[in-house]
């Protein structure tokens, strides 16, 4: 089967009522996406690209490493100061209640319920070195350094990480998100049953194997 790309805007404009939302909060922030891969282009090319870059064009190397370092490092001290390795970066405290409800119950009933809060906090540790957190959350630090903005997903098998220009948010005036839209490259065989039959009820992108919705 042939594989072809189709842009946001040609697929939202046939399957979904997002595209005037989306194209409406990319045009109001042209001017953050500008700033920040000019800031990019200094740093680290690679966080924040050009439109309708593909992974097949080269990126603008930088006359100096000293910006790549600079964001480096401090990505690197902020991951370490967040996710330690080997060590609890949180701690579970019983409310005062239930140690009394625990004490009651039984005798070295506060111990107990310290022991199997030390256990959970260890269960957490582990799930988190079994979903390789620190790699997206270390993108999404770099890209807070460089351009200031950062989107965290969580799915059922970790984080995902996206690049400033692959989103928009709609936030109210007290700057909490009221409406997020993202667009990525899928493969069409992912896509719900009712997006599915409608792109499969379109001969223009039928016979494609990928998309960008």
């Amino acid at each position: 089967m042939a594989e072809q790309t189709f842009t946001v805007e040609e697929l939202l404009v046939k399957h979904s009522p997002s595209r005037e939302k989306f194209s409406k909060l990319d045009a109001d922030r042209t001017s953050v996406l500008d700033r920040a891969r000019e800031c990019s282009k200094l740093t680290i090319p690679s966080v924040v690209t050009d439109s309708g870059h593909t992974e097949s064009d080269d990126l603008d190397t930088p006359y100096q490493a000293v910006g790549s370092r600079l964001v480096h490092n401090l990505a690197s001290k902020l991951l370490l100061t967040l996710l330690p390795p080997n060590t609890s970066f949180f701690r579970l405290l019983p409310d005062p209640e239930v140690i009394q409800l625990a004490q009651q119950q039984q005798q070295g009933g506060k111990d107990q319920l310290e022991k199997s809060l030390v256990t959970l906090e260890q269960e957490i540790m582990k799930q988190i070195e079994r979903e390789a957190l620190r790699v997206p959350i270390f993108e999404s630090i770099k890209s807070l350094i460089i351009s200031g903005n950062a989107l965290l997903y969580k799915t059922q098998t970790g984080l995902k990480s996206y690049k400033l220009a692959n989103y928009v948010i709609s936030r109210d005036f007290s700057g909490n998100p009221i409406e997020i839209i993202c667009k990525e490259e899928v493969t069409k065989d992912i896509l719900p049953e009712d997006i599915l039959q409608q792109i499969e009820n379109d001969p223009t992108i039928q016979d494609s194997t990928r998309a960008t919705i």
